[in-house]
């Protein structure tokens, strides 16, 4: 490139079929944004040019830094567009009980190999241990970013044919900014639809028993955990943009009506003792039982042979704030996101309490990478989506360890 990239700056402009100016595009991650963030030179832009009314579907996007590039682009009319109301339907799904989808991007393998049948037959049961647990635990369904090669061999296996003929997994291509990529084609749809950009060794967890998405939601605007770390940030923009939902007391405002456009979920390590280290990542390419054909949210209860159901201790203590993993609202606007954080343009960012939702990272998914925490640095650890068929304990209350921190805060004052 002739010009230095760290001084290089795009010029996109908007040339349509109407006279007059061609339009030009609006950075929306300035130096307002960037500073709420960390490693800033990671961050994609984002630029926004408004279209004004009868603009026509067609036009061509010039980058006129350099070397002028034009690239012709037709939009789809609004009216065909159906992904917002498939993955949230507008008669089931409201701001305070939105659709939940997850999102990761494409599973490669960690060596150059050509066995790529019996690597992506490994993958499908990860996916399908992945969709089912989260299917039970309330959740809508995963967008998974892969390619034709990966799907050709995926399809081959039956549980993920009939993930994908229930709709809950939904391919969408490879894309090495898979969480923009998202974030940008969901950020039309309301309120009433949020994305956890997350990964496959990861699992979203409620330590109160029994109680699945989405129940959370209320808790997590509730207030329990002062905002904090990276991307913490307070209101940008009106938020007036934000539809879809029930109203100002919907479960993504708090009580102050505050609008929250991005959930920080902290991450706790997970173990299996029984297993071991070493053996963990061979749980997780086991076969799963058939799925049922039709995969209803929060009602499917995940096989008692999940490979969940084997671990038995966790870390006492999450990951850096830094290493969190966001649940979002597209709506939300949220910009240079990469991979733990980004900022939305409408709303705030909220520091989830651990006592509302977590993510259980399984830190052995991918082979044995880490020891298992001892002493005080270890709790005990048991899902109650595997203590019985229906997925609750009878008479459990929330132990003690996940209470909310400003409530263990003031035991430790007394």
């Amino acid at each position: 490139m002739p010009v230095d990239p760290l001084s290089w700056h795009p010029e996109i402009l908007v040339e349509t079929a109407q006279p007059g100016p061609m339009l030009r595009a609006v950075l929306e991650n300035g130096p307002e944004q960037t500073s709420q963030l960390a490693e800033t030179q990671l961050r994609p832009l984002s630029l926004r040019v408004h279209l004004p009314a009868g603009v026509g579907p067609c036009f061509k996007i010039i980058e006129a830094s350099y070397p002028k590039h034009k690239a012709p682009v037709c939009l789809p009319p609004a009216a065909e567009d159906d992904v917002c109301p498939t993955l949230a339907p507008p008669q089931n799904h409201t701001a305070a009980t939105p659709a939940l989808w997850l999102a990761f991007g494409p599973v490669r393998h960690t060596e150059s190999t050509r066995d790529w049948n019996t690597y992506l037959r490994d993958v499908a049961v990860q996916v399908a241990h992945h969709v089912s647990y989260h299917m039970g635990m309330g959740a809508s369904g995963l967008l998974l970013y892969t390619d034709p090669v990966s799907r050709h061999y995926l399809r081959k296996h039956t549980a993920i044919v009939t993930l994908l003929a229930a709709g809950v997994l939904r391919y969408n291509y490879d894309q090495a900014l898979f969480a923009s990529h998202a974030l940008l084609g969901l950020s039309a749809c309301g309120a009433n639809l949020m994305l956890v950009i997350t990964d496959l060794d990861e699992y979203l967890y409620s330590p109160r028993p029994g109680m699945r998405w989405p129940q959370p939601l209320a808790c997590m605007a509730a207030g329990h955990a002062p905002t904090a770390g990276h991307g913490a940030v307070g209101p940008v923009g009106s938020g007036a943009s934000i539809s879809g939902g029930s109203g100002a007391n919907s479960g993504g405002t708090t009580a102050r009506g505050d609008f929250i456009g991005l959930h920080s979920l902290r991450r706790y390590n997970v173990f299996a003792l029984k297993v071991g280290p070493v053996n963990e990542a061979a749980l997780w390419v086991q076969q799963p039982p058939p799925l049922p054909p039709q995969l209803a949210r929060g009602l499917h209860q995940p096989s008692l042979q999940h490979p969940l159901a084997q671990y038995d201790v966790r870390s006492s203590r999450s990951l850096n704030i830094e290493h969190c993993k966001a649940a979002v609202v597209p709506a939300a606007h949220v910009v240079g996101f990469f991979v733990h954080e980004g900022v939305p343009l409408h709303g705030s960012t909220r520091l989830t309490d651990r006592s509302c939702l977590v993510i259980l990272h399984v830190a052995n998914f991918f082979g044995g990478r880490f020891d298992p925490p001892t002493g005080g640095a270890a709790v005990p650890f048991r899902h109650w989506l595997f203590t019985n068929a229906s997925g609750a304990v009878p008479g459990a209350g929330m132990p003690a360890e996940w209470e909310p921190e400003r409530r263990q805060r003031r035991r430790r004052m007394k």
